[in-house]
């Protein structure tokens, strides 16, 4: 019985059945979803009645999902802004050259965590014994997620304070790491880069508070966007690489910002 539910047969009757209690057998979807089942023409019968059901499928239908995303009629669900795609290729040359050293600091504890947490019988042991030697406890670089906010500050942060061991660990020739060793700008940068999202991260906290209302949204973000000014002009104590990074963010917070204005619960809560 067991083996039966798991034949090709199986599945695609089962697959079938929910596409029709949904009533979506028809739809372009269900069909591009049961096209993904479609397996090459072999001997065995359950196979053949599975090719069966993707024959006679447009494969335009199929293409036609790659290009949703282009379609500029389709809303975007995420509203994501991204600033680096509308500057032209030369002030995004520009940039790339001037954040450089922001992204190499990054990219260098990027592969120091990985290898860290990949070598359990060796790098691994000598991390927890560099920590141990600082006064530290002992815990793993936080890793830097695309999708989890204010992964780039615990990160940074966190490297910034276990300085020691993470040199510890870069200076010692055996373990390979020299590599991923940091120079003092590239830990200058980092320190910046803690002390900038450092905003961001308390702004974070502070949004998930309870009683968060609209109005008491905006004044923060106006503490944002202050501290980001602030900061792209202070030619004294930030480098070169961390104010550009903090214009893109500026720019990034303001189009966000800007589309405030379009809102009429944005509106009707400013002007009370």
């Amino acid at each position: 019985m067991l083996l039966q539910l798991h034949t090709g047969t199986a599945l695609a009757n089962k697959f079938t059945k929910v596409l029709e209690d949904f009533g979506v057998a028809d739809k372009v979807m269900a069909k591009c979803l049961i096209k993904q089942f479609d397996v090459p023409c072999k001997t065995g019968s359950e196979d053949q009645e599975l090719y069966t059901l993707a024959e006679g499928l447009d494969l335009e239908d199929y293409e036609a999902i790659g290009t949703i995303d282009a379609n500029p009629d389709v809303d975007d669900t995420n509203n994501s802004v991204d600033e680096i795609a509308c500057m032209d290729v030369e002030d995004w040359a520009n940039l790339e050259q001037q954040i450089q050293p922001v992204r190499m600091a990054l990219t260098e504890i990027h592969k120091l965590a990985f290898k860290i947490i990949n070598s359990s019988t060796l790098l691994l042991p000598a991390w927890e014994a560099a920590c141990k030697e600082a006064g530290l406890r002992v815990r793993q670089i936080p890793r830097d997620v695309l999708t989890r906010w204010n992964s780039s500050f615990d990160m940074a942060d966190f490297v910034v304070d276990y300085r020691v061991p993470v040199n510890a660990m870069t200076d010692k020739r055996r373990l390979g790491l020299g590599d991923y060793a940091l120079n003092e700008h590239e830990w200058r940068v980092l320190e910046q880069l803690r002390d900038v999202l450092a905003v961001l991260k308390d702004a974070t906290l502070f949004f998930l508070c309870g009683m968060l209302n609209l109005a008491m949204v905006i004044p923060a973000m106006d503490y944002i966007d202050e501290v980001f000014t602030t900061s792209m002009l202070d030619h004294t104590h930030f480098d070169p690489a961390i104010r550009a990074t903090i214009g893109l963010a500026k720019k990034t917070l303001n189009k966000y910002y800007s589309l405030t204005n379009s809102s009429k619960i944005y509106r009707i809560a400013m002007s009370k």
